[in-house]
This record gives structure tokens, C-alpha cells and sequence, in this order.
């Protein structure tokens, strides 16, 4: 569970990298406050959506649109309900590209849908999640290129998990 937002994160900075971007420590917060971001993160700054994102929305979409979907409807309702920050100074969302940020929060809830399908729908574990990618993500640097990387990482999972549960199960 920890693993995949991480894992996203690495991947993407190290294309950032190779494609000439320069990772900086200066605009990112000290590696030792992880976990108080993290407990932020779950229990205000976005975890505590997973309530309503997962816990109804997902069961009330899935049974006409499958988990990927369904995850996908969600997702642009998700997108929809941050639009109101996306226009605002607030961080973190002060320099967020909406339009990546769009894709982004799409991919990410196709993810989730399907990791909340494996965890027999534990809300509980999709807020963990969701916590946790967004306290690791406070440690990506904020430029529209790093952050059109990891969305471009997101969708290649998202058509590697897609595919593989096709395979493995038959649906959708």
C-alpha cells in the first residue's frame, strides 16, 4: 500500500532527471515531519474524503460502470470538487496546473478504486492511502513538468493494472 505512491513519486523524479529538471530541497519540507504530514494529510488534508469518495460514491457508480469506471466517474467528480482550490491561492494548490492536475486525480482514482476493491472495501486503508500519497507527494518538486511526469507514470499504471485484472478476472 505504502509502496505505490512512493513508487510513483521515485519514477517520476528520476525521468524529471533525466529530462534535465533539477530537484531542489529548498522548496520542500525536512524528511523528518513525514509523518506528522502524513497524520495531517489522512485526517484533514484529503484522507478523510475517502468517506465519501470510496465509501459511497464508488459503490453507487460501480455497479453500471465496473471498478475502473466507475473509479474514472468518481475521478472527474473528485476533480470538480477541488476545483474551487485549483482557483485559489491555497496551498498546495497555488502553482497546480489544473489540467494536471485533472489527469492526475483521475489516474489516482482509478488506482484507488481498484486498490479499495482489493482491500475488500476498507474505507479505512483507501484514507491511509490517500494520506500517504499526499504526504509524499508534499516531497515532489511543485514544476509542471515533474508533476506532468508523474501523471504520464500514473496512467501507464493505470492501463498496466487495468489490463492485468482483465486477465486475471474477466471484467472490468
Amino acid at each position: 500500500m505504502f509502496g505505490l505512491p512512493v513508487s510513483i513519486l521515485l519514477v517520476g523524479g528520476v525521468i524529471f532527471v533525466a529530462a534535465g529538471g533539477k530537484l531542489t530541497a529548498s522548496n520542500m519540507p525536512p524528511v523528518y515531519v513525514l509523518p506528522l504530514v502524513f497524520v495531517y494529510a489522512t485526517v484533514v488534508g484529503g484522507g478523510q474524503e475517502e468517506i465519501g469518495w470510496r465509501g459511497v460514491a464508488q459503490p453507487l457508480v460501480e455497479g453500471r460502470y465496473g471498478v475502473f469506471g466507475g473509479g474514472a466517474v468518481v475521478g472527474i467528480f473528485w476533480v470538480l470538487w477541488h476545483f474551487p482550490l485549483l482557483a485559489s491561492s491555497t496551498l498546495p494548490f497555488e502553482s497546480t496546473n489544473p489540467v494536471v492536475f485533472g489527469f492526475q486525480t483521475v489516474g489516482i482514482s482509478v488506482l484507488l478504486a481498484w486498490f479499495y476493491d482489493q482491500t475488500e472495501r476498507s474505507v479505512i486503508l483507501a484514507m491511509l492511502f490517500h494520506g500517504w500519497r499526499n504526504a509524499t507527494e508534499a516531497f515532489y518538486p511543485p514544476e509542471t513538468l515533474a508533476r506532468s511526469i508523474v501523471v504520464v507514470v500514473i496512467w501507464i499504471l493505470v492501463v498496466v493494472v487495468v489490463n492485468a485484472e482483465r486477465r486475471r478476472t474477466g471484467r472490468t
